[in-house]
């Protein structure tokens, strides 16, 4: 707090209750700026912060009482213009954050302007605490925002990042009065999810040996004698059955044989009866033939299609966007299916806020065998970017808009 303003009745009285010491111990003339006292610290040459006590003089001559109207502890930086990517709002400060004039004095940023993260590289404001050098705070009059994230399912960045303020006493904590709007950037939006195979599919089709001619291995031959008059197949060596008559063609299970060309005429005398007299004369014709039967082939369906990009969450400079749409299925091999669709990549999130999960994927479409399979789940969308991330204690006050979860590692007091 500052000492009374101009016209009020000043006492000494007050000036020590301000800067620390007892009445009875001091007198003014230790309280000129910079005095060996330390009692009203002037700036370090890197601190270009206001000093609460700016109207001490700096030297002990003409220093009188009414230099302490309106005057207080403290430096007050006041910012307006816009700054990006890990801000450090203690530089402006200088050494003086860390008590190069000794310790107690408050540092007090004020910010007026807009703080803002390009990337997810980088935070838009790093609040680096005082560790035990003083009290420090952070009032926000502006927009802070972190970048959103990138696609597919990349993390929004967080705007404020507070730490190393682990070792310094509870009064001396980094504190963040919020009075405009910090916004954590928009996690991105989740890649859709690959299209389902296309179902299997079949053809059939003929499977000709071409004719071929060996006796009783690869042969067709009739046997014309009375009481037999069959048509007999062989095949590879094996017997593959009979049937009456004299055909040109034989089917047997899944095979049909057919007869060609003429290859072996065999004729037989046949004797019988009583003394085994001459009867008849029989013949066996042997044919080339061929097997014939149709097979099937089965056939693979189509791969899926790639799923959509997510899409960007919102950040600095960088609405949040839809996802794309995914891309078509390959086609199937013959009568078999082509594969679905890819699903659409999930829309980025807003302030704050999840990215959105990427769309299933579409079913395969089917073959004439079987169905397609179904298309995978979309990947879940990217998280948001903390308004306040906190990595040592600290405090908070806020009278208006926060966007995102806050506090992160350490819960505020």
């Amino acid at each position: 707090m500052t000492i009374i303003g101009v016209g009020s009745p000043l006492r000494f009285g007050f000036v020590c209750s301000e800067y620390g010491p007892s009445a009875t111990n001091a007198k003014i003339g230790d309280f000129y700026r910079g005095a060996p006292s330390n009692y009203v610290r002037n700036n370090s040459g890197d601190n270009i912060a206001v000093n609460n006590s700016i109207a001490v003089p700096t030297a002990q001559a003409n220093l009188k009482l009414s230099n302490f109207y309106g005057q207080g502890k403290g430096w007050v930086y006041t910012n307006s213009t816009v700054r990006v990517n890990n801000y450090h709002c203690h530089t402006e400060f200088g050494s003086d954050w860390l008590g190069a004039n000794g310790k107690d004095w408050p540092c007090d940023y004020i910010n007026n302007n807009g703080i803002y993260s390009t990337s997810t590289s980088y935070y838009a404001l790093v609040f680096y605490g005082r560790q035990d050098n003083g009290p420090c705070s952070f009032t926000n009059n502006s927009e802070i925002q972190g970048a959103g994230g990138a696609p597919n399912s990349g993390a929004g960045q967080h705007a404020v990042y507070v730490y190393n303020s682990e070792n310094a006493r509870y009064e001396y904590r980094p504190i963040i009065y919020n009075t405009y709007a910090i916004r954590g950037g928009g996690g991105a939006g989740g890649i859709g999810g690959t299209g389902g195979t296309g179902g299997q599919g079949y053809y059939d089709y003929g499977v000709d040996s071409g004719y071929a001619y060996a006796k009783q291995s690869y042969d067709m031959y009739y046997n014309d004698q009375p009481g037999t008059n069959r048509t007999f197949t062989y095949w590879a060596g094996g017997s593959q059955g009979s049937v009456a008559g004299n055909v040109t063609s034989m089917a047997i299970g899944q095979y049909t044989y057919y007869r060609n060309a003429l290859r072996l005429t065999e004729s037989f005398d046949y004797y019988g009866g009583q003394g085994h007299v001459y009867q008849y004369t029989y013949h066996i014709y042997h044919y080339e033939c061929r097997q014939y039967y149709v097979a099937r082939a089965y056939t693979n369906g189509g791969g899926g299609g790639g799923g959509g990009n997510g899409g960007r969450g919102i950040g600095y400079n960088s609405p949040n966007q839809g996802g794309n749409g995914g891309a078509p299925g390959a086609g199937g091999a013959t009568n078999a299916g082509s594969g679905g669709y890819g699903g659409t990549g999930g829309t980025g999130g807003s302030w704050g806020a999840n990215g959105n999960t990427g769309n299933t994927g579409a079913t395969g479409n089917s073959g004439n065998w079987a169905g397609g399979s179904g298309g995978a789940a979309g990947a879940a969308g990217g998280a948001a970017g903390y308004c306040v991330y906190a990595a040592t204690k600290w405090g908070f006050s806020n009278t208006n808009t926060l966007n995102g979860p806050y506090g992160g590692g350490v819960g505020n007091s």
